[in-house]
């Protein structure tokens, strides 16, 4: 997958610049050479500068919290050969099963003793549902199903498939596959004679659905990227009834059913808690960022993880309408899928499976950077990332240093409650000169409690700086856009694989 940015924009007019900086012509802000003033000094006026200086030192300090969250496990299944590139993982029965580009993987998820049990046949699937004695299901949009016996996981075995277009999300309930179909809704298969699935049944109105949850009260739910969350009545188990969607105003990726909430991922939006209070109309009850682009999320006996991407994060959610964060950490490759079990996470991390172990008892602070790669315009800049606490205990910043003294570090607050976002305001005392340098920041962070951001200018580079070649491009709702158009506001082009 790559991701490509593009931002045709100047940034908006009314937007303040850091004191001793002025905004250009360009709409950039550089140097101010009227003034003296680079915003150093103290200022006891009433416009007095908000942001906050740092302590000129970056020192880890010497006693710090246990950490809630450690990385136990990385198993590789393709390092002997092979592709392997996971977008799905479920535990059942004491064992793992991992799918995505390779095929089937099962492994026996022992923290610290992780190890593939056994390779199932591919050449690729989206989506794996364990139905019980060995049994598993999984399914791919534009192959349709295909049913394994893994009741000797090192050699799991194709039983029987159904060719179908579209399939995707599945839920087993009571001895019955539920598989959702794009463009057409859910559909019921036998799967008591596992070489022969039949479907028996089938319930339409559904439109992108993606995954579907787990079983309560008579009710499964999907994840439907363009309707959002839809409850599935399911009272006749060969005749489900899908009902009124709730639009959560953002694609819904997939859905998580413990107890009495439901845990949507909805990608940039995080995970949204919705209450089951009335089945048939989810309720929202909080949101929870994490800062990435959420894919999956697992909720169980208290604790919600989800995946977005970058890593995963973790909360408590003893009490879903108030979940409280309690850790986050960045992962080697790309978080796409997650399960809990028995206190530890199990991460399809793209072409690695790890184990995160989890203690509850466990408190402590944990940092979070927007950016950790900045660049400045040459003549001088300032730049602003996000800095947030996503630990259950108060975060404090200690410290800031810089490599290059044209560079100063100040920040919005010094102390961060759990879940609080604040702002680095980083600003480059440019004279024409390229910058390759870094910014060292502490904190009381306990996995990592100093950072570093990489700071420079584009110089290095003909391309970075310049406007964008003018393009147009239809969207997906049919219009036509033109990057002109979008002058003033950032511009994504996303290149993606669609398998």
């Amino acid at each position: 997958m790559i991701w490509l940015a593009l931002v045709a924009c100047t940034p908006p007019a009314g937007a303040p610049c850091a004191p001793g900086f002025t905004r250009d012509e360009a709409g950039h802000c550089a140097l101010d050479s009227t003034s003296n003033d680079t915003g150093s000094g103290t200022d006891t006026s009433a416009d007095a500068d908000p942001w906050l200086a740092l302590p000129a030192e970056c020192i880890a300090p010497g006693e710090l919290a246990t950490d809630p969250i450690t990385q136990t496990d990385e198993v590789l299944p393709g390092e002997d050969g092979g592709l392997y590139e996971f977008v799905d993982i479920e535990l059942a029965d004491g064992v793992a099963y991992a799918v995505g580009q390779g095929g089937l993987v099962v492994l026996e998820p022992a923290p610290g003793a992780a190890r593939v049990l056994g390779l199932g046949g591919g050449p690729r699937f989206h989506r794996v549902e364990p139905l019980g004695n060995g049994l598993v299901a999984v399914s791919h949009r534009d192959e349709g199903l295909v049913l394994f016996d893994a009741s000797n996981p090192a050699a799991p075995t194709p039983l029987g498939s159904l060719p179908a277009e579209g399939m995707e999300g599945l839920a087993t309930v009571d001895g019955l596959l539920y598989a959702s179909v794009r463009e057409l809704g859910v559909v019921v298969l036998d799967v008591s004679d596992p070489a022969r699935p039949v479907q028996v049944g089938e319930g339409l109105g559904l439109v992108a659905p993606w995954e579907l949850s787990k079983a309560r009260d008579g009710y499964i739910y999907a994840a439907d990227n363009t309707l959002g969350v839809v409850p599935i009545d399911i009272s006749d188990p060969l005749a489900p009834v899908v009902g009124t969607a709730v639009d959560l105003g953002a694609a819904v990726l997939h859905v998580s059913v413990d107890g009495d909430h439901l845990y949507a991922s909805v990608g940039g939006g995080g995970v949204v808690v919705m209450s089951l209070a009335d089945p048939t109309r989810p309720t929202p009850v909080a949101t929870l960022s994490t800062g990435g682009s959420v894919v999956m999320a697992d909720a169980t006996d208290g604790l919600l993880v989800a995946a977005d991407h970058d890593g995963i994060a973790l909360w408590d959610v003893a009490d879903p309408t108030s979940p409280l964060p309690l850790g986050r950490q960045a992962t080697p490759q790309f978080a796409l899928g997650v399960s809990l079990g028995d206190d530890a996470a199990w991460v399809a991390d793209w072409t690695a499976i790890e184990g995160w172990a989890i203690d509850r008892d466990a408190v402590a602070p944990e940092m979070s950077l927007s950016s950790r790669e900045l660049l400045f315009a040459s003549e001088g800049d300032e730049v602003e990332i996000d800095v947030t606490n996503h630990g259950a205990t108060t975060l404090s910043l200690l410290g800031a240093t810089t490599s290059d003294a044209r560079l100063s570090v100040r920040a919005s607050v010094v102390e961060l409650a759990p879940g609080e976002q604040g702002a680095l305001r980083l600003s480059f005392v440019g004279d024409g000169q390229p910058l390759d340098a870094t910014v060292c920041l502490a904190s009381d962070d306990p996995d990592d409690p100093v950072q570093e951001i990489r700071v420079g200018t584009g110089s290095g580079d003909p391309y970075i700086g310049l406007a964008a070649p003018d393009f147009e491009l239809p969207g997906i709702d049919g219009v036509t856009y033109r990057l002109s158009d979008q002058l003033g506001h950032p511009v994504m082009l996303a290149y993606f694989a669609t398998w």
